[in-house]
């Protein structure tokens, strides 16, 4: 497969230019969209968003955005410049279970297993290492972050973000746009917008627009 890597200014561009080599997939073109930004080094080529070839329309599009919100405006920026295919990438280093289903533009770091049965929307980014039990229902433009344990049966809405080595007991359901913090136990169920944090993790703040002040 070939693909247009979208977002060149993403810090997770190095870790997704590392998985599509494991898994094999040719990058045709990558987009810098930012412009008077720098191209990354030791990749090639790149080209800003206004000097998009023809024939790349054609091409699939991955975007390494690890900010929920950024994916969903990148997704609409690609669409309205004329693509229209997202693949599903898993990088050969991590575990994607056979019965599960999963939308267009999942993004699978190295080392992560997904278990049997989930029900995935669009967009989901899990970083590395992360593990996901049976039967999780994810929404769009989900983000798990590294070593992230999410029990089985958990539900998780459209735009919400947990952090690296946070923790979701059996069966909790993580609100539209809420923040689970890095390390956090959660033992109950986590209210759309609200940011939780500790062990057991507890609502420190009530209400907000999303990971890095951006909702879905």
């Amino acid at each position: 497969m070939r693909c247009i890597v979208y977002g060149t200014g993403s810090t997770y561009l190095g870790d997704v230019v590392e998985t599509l080599a494991r898994a094999g997939v040719d990058v045709a073109a990558y987009i810098n969209n930012l412009p008077g930004s720098a191209d990354p080094e030791g990749l090639a080529p790149v080209a800003p968003a206004s000097e998009i070839a023809p024939e790349w329309l054609d091409l699939p599009v991955v975007i390494p955005l690890i900010t929920p919100g950024f994916r969903k405006a990148l997704e609409a920026e690609t669409r309205a410049r004329g693509f229209s295919e997202y693949p599903v990438i898993v990088d050969p280093a991590a575990v994607a279970a056979r019965s599960g289903a999963y939308g267009e533009g999942m993004l699978v770091n190295a080392g992560s297993v997904i278990g049997a049965g989930c029900r995935i929307g669009r967009f989901l980014l899990v970083n590395r290492k992360a593990s996901i039990g049976h039967d999780l229902i994810a929404g769009d433009f989900v983000t798990i972050g590294p070593g992230a344990d999410i029990g089985g049966g958990c539900q998780i809405e459209d735009g919400a973000f947990i952090g690296i080595g946070a923790v979701l007991a059996p069966g909790v359901t993580v609100g539209r746009n809420a923040i689970v913090g890095a390390g956090a136990v959660v033992m109950r169920d986590v209210p759309a917008g609200a940011t939780v944090l500790g062990n057991p993790a507890k609502v420190i703040k009530n209400s907000g627009p999303g990971y890095n002040g951006v909702s879905v």
